[in-house]
């Protein structure tokens, strides 16, 4: 088994790419499209309250948060587009995680939105389970992008 994890700017998640005869390489994350509104997931600035008492007109109290920071803010879905290098005609799979200690919402790949490669070579892709892709290309495929729908 070869195995690639594309580095760079993940945002909290692992990409691994297995072949059982050629790593592929050259990965790369093209696009990470954050699909969500509301404080990003860490941000506990909601728990502070509003305005200090007495600044309110009538000296009101302050607005005091009566919940407590037990689960942070949570991040929806992601659109996250990928390109690498395809180096052998044959089942390659990539497997989505969240990196270990991040503070990164990630559940499974929702879908498999598109994918582009080489004129003339043709690519069957299939989401396997809810962290796998499993990509079989009939050629080797330089600059294969798949772009997937994260939760």
């Amino acid at each position: 088994m070869a195995t690639y994890d594309i580095a760079g700017d993940t945002h909290g998640l692992t990409y691994t790419l297995t072949n059982s005869t050629t790593a592929p390489d050259d990965g790369s994350v093209v696009a990470d499209i954050q699909l969500w509104g509301g404080t990003p997931g860490g941000d506990t600035s909601w728990l502070d309250g509003g305005a200090a008492a007495g600044s309110y007109p009538g000296s009101l109290d302050g607005f005091k948060a009566k919940n407590t920071n037990t689960t942070d803010a949570m991040s929806g879905m992601r659109l996250v587009t990928l390109q690498f290098d395809l180096k052998h005609a044959s089942l390659t799979t990539l497997d989505v995680a969240k990196k270990t200690g991040q503070n990164t919402a990630f559940s499974k790949i929702m879908a498999v939105i598109g994918q582009s490669h080489q004129a003339g070579t043709h690519v069957y892709t299939v989401l396997t389970d809810s962290n796998t892709v499993t990509i079989t290309p009939q050629a080797t495929a330089d600059k294969y992008q798949i772009t997937l729908l994260l939760a």
